[in-house]
């Protein structure tokens, strides 16, 4: 998965960015491209692949939605749904879901750095496409009226749990933090 490759990279960027640390290194050792001349070449190409994932995200849950209709349109989703459109909805499920996580592990690196005032504000941009993404997956989750609502799977509580407690607090911190640098407060 690209975006695997793309958090351990910015794992590795963000001790070179890091924010307000004075023990930051000048180059990886895991990955020689990430040093001091190339870091903010690295976080316009990262944060360029996050938006396309996004973009990859948000028509995998068009497509979510419309098998999730046109199986509302039976009169129960799982029992009337072939099991091949059962199956394919399973693993598309699967996929946002981890695909998602991943986004989350690669925004959160971010949340740890001193990124300059351009790549700042793209930062919060992409996160806040993030969260209206994860409001409409969220609403996917809520059976139409008059039909029967399921729990939502562990996949999706693991997806919300891991960006509560890896981008949501650490998100508020790069706000103070990018408030005080600005002088904003």
């Amino acid at each position: 998965d690209d975006m695997i490759l793309v958090h351990e990279m910015t794992t590795e960027l963000k001790k070179l960015i890091a924010s307000g640390d004075e023990e930051s290194v000048d180059s990886s050792e895991a990955f020689l491209i990430v040093n001091c001349k190339t870091k903010n070449s690295l976080v316009a190409v990262f944060l360029h692949m996050v938006d396309s994932s996004l973009i990859e995200l948000e028509w995998g849950l068009g497509k979510l939605k419309a098998m999730l209709t046109l199986g509302y349109g039976s009169s129960n989703v799982d029992e009337d749904q072939p099991a091949d459109e059962r199956t394919q909805r399973m693993f598309l499920e699967e996929a946002l879901y981890s695909r998602s996580t991943s986004v989350v592990h690669v925004l959160s690196s971010f949340t740890h750095m001193s990124l300059k005032d351009s790549q700042a504000e793209q930062f919060l941009k992409l996160t806040a496409k993030f969260y209206k993404l994860l409001a409409r997956i969220s609403k996917s989750q809520i059976a139409p009226k008059g039909y029967k609502q399921f729990i939502p799977g562990l996949k999706f509580q693991k997806m919300a749990e891991v960006t509560c407690r890896m981008l949501t607090a650490p998100l508020y911190n790069f706000v103070f933090t990018l408030q005080e640098v600005c002088g904003t407060l």
